[in-house]
């Protein structure tokens, strides 16, 4: 059931009811590009207000999304009061007071919706889990920079003052609240969290035009996305350096941006002693992006703790064969054995079989345009909506 859109006496359209969408900080990752299709599913039934600390920015999140969000289609974007709005130094205060608004806002709204992990919003939500790694336990399983940051006495009272400063409302969304989860790997690993099994709901993929014709490409591979540790961008590299030595003169189409200094540092020097074979291209979006996907024949994914795999997504709409661990949900979606590995030296043997067979080339690259088409955005804003309208309408949106 569509919510209805009633008219005032002008003969304006209103929307029914009021959404908050809450985005802790908007980066240029998966995250967000679920998010902004779920935005663009929703705002045009709804009202959506966004609240963020930071990293809004409309124009350049339609242009790495795909999506067509106006402005004129959106609420207000609210940020807290004082808050610097960028990446900084106490940003687990600035967190904090993040929460602490967020909970001030959300009696206003008939819905709040956490984009990525949760927020404690004092009233029924719904949270998508874009990261697997959402709470204390799950950060510590996967290794994030958020469990591994010191445990000094003074990082235990900056941290347990942060939490302080948050507060809480009493009422545990992991007990209470639905989470849509982007992946059924995802949603096994959180169910352990949640009283309500997770919903699984493939996130929207831009793209889908005709793709280039499989001979006019390069044997060139694409690793597409953040650079940042958990991608394990020098395992990508090591993986194509023993495949060079097992006679493939491959090349690599690095595509991403990164906020960590020291580890961007690591990767490019990397890059620059295989200047000859690497080009690291920083960020591209839209039709930049497009184009160089429809260069390449193959992609490749290191990350084993990814909650779906956007990008490795892209690629398949793209025609691309990606390579992708076995560990985290990439597999899920690529199914194909052939392209899914253990371990480094499992990658190169997976990759050098594929690249002495023509035919199996063909028909991965068959195999893989046809699976895309689960990742439509027709298909996931539909999914949304109705979710969204269930949860409106206080009907069961999952089962315990």
């Amino acid at each position: 059931m569509l919510v209805s859109l009633r008219e005032d006496r002008r003969g304006k359209f209103l929307k029914d009811k009021r959404l908050l969408f809450g985005h802790f900080y908007w980066g240029r990752g998966g995250a967000e590009v679920a998010a902004m299709w779920a935005i663009q599913a929703l705002c045009r039934v709804h009202r959506v207000d966004i609240v963020t600390r930071g990293g809004w920015d409309l124009d350049e999140l339609n242009r790495c999304s795909g999506t067509n969000v106006s402005r004129g289609d959106l609420g207000a974007v609210l940020h807290p009061p004082l808050d610097p709005q960028v990446l900084s130094r106490g940003g687990a205060l600035w967190t904090a007071l993040f929460k602490r608004y967020c909970r001030h806002l959300a009696s206003r709204y008939d819905l709040c919706i956490t984009a990525s992990r949760t927020i404690d919003w004092g009233m029924p939500a719904i949270h998508f889990l874009s990261d697997v790694a959402w709470n204390r336990s799950l950060q510590e399983r996967f290794h994030c920079p958020e469990a591994l940051i010191g445990t000094s006495l003074l990082r235990r009272a900056y941290v347990g003052f942060g939490r302080a400063l948050a507060g809480s409302s009493g009422r545990d969304p992991a007990r209470h609240d639905v989470f849509v989860a982007n992946s059924q790997w995802t949603a096994r690993v959180a169910s352990d969290y949640c009283t309500l099994q997770p919903i699984v709901i493939y996130p929207a993929v831009a793209g889908g035009a005709q793709p280039t014709p499989w001979a006019a490409r390069e044997d060139s591979f694409i690793c597409l996305g953040r650079i940042s540790p958990e991608k394990q961008i020098e395992r990508v590299i090591a993986i194509l350096d023993q495949v060079r030595t097992l006679g493939h003169s491959v090349g690599l189409q690095l595509v991403g941006s990164g906020v960590e200094k020291k580890y961007l540092k690591d990767i490019e020097r990397l890059c620059a002693a295989r200047r000859d074979w690497i080009v690291f291209h920083g960020p591209l979006y839209g039709a930049d992006k497009v184009n160089l996907l429809g260069r390449c024949r193959f992609g490749i994914s290191a990350c084993d703790c990814e909650a779906f795999g956007i990008a490795t997504a892209e690629m398949m709409k793209a025609g691309i064969l990606p390579f992708v661990p076995r560990e985290g949900a990439q597999f899920e979606i690529v199914q194909e054995g052939e392209l899914i590995y253990e371990d480094i030296e499992d990658a190169a043997l997976k990759i050098d079989a594929v690249l002495r067979s023509e035919s199996s080339r063909q028909e991965l690259h068959l195999r893989m345009l046809r699976r895309a088409k689960a990742f439509q955005p027709e298909h996931f804003c539909t999914e949304i909506r109705e979710l969204v309208n269930r949860a409106l309408a206080g009907k069961p949106c999952g089962t315990a």
